[in-house]
């Protein structure tokens, strides 16, 4: 199993814009790759930090998405 997980840092007082920004990304990726992707922030940290995390079987299909991804030019 592969998991993959992206994080960001929004800038001080951008919190609920980055929260739009999370949202949009993750309907890209459903749309693109069909991968839901779940969404998560530290509890007891840094509340502006945000992280998506994906599974995938194998590193092929990881790659297969990524290369959907790239060439979605969303």
């Amino acid at each position: 199993m592969i998991t993959f997980v992206r994080t960001a840092t929004a800038a001080p007082g951008k919190l609920f814009d980055a929260l739009k920004w999370v949202k949009e990304i993750t309907a890209i990726v459903k749309r693109v790759t069909g991968k839901d992707m779940a969404v998560g922030n530290p509890f007891g940290g840094a509340v502006t930090e945000v992280a998506w995390i994906a599974q995938w079987d194998s590193v092929g299909q990881a790659d297969e998405a990524f290369v959907e991804l790239l060439a979605a030019n969303t």
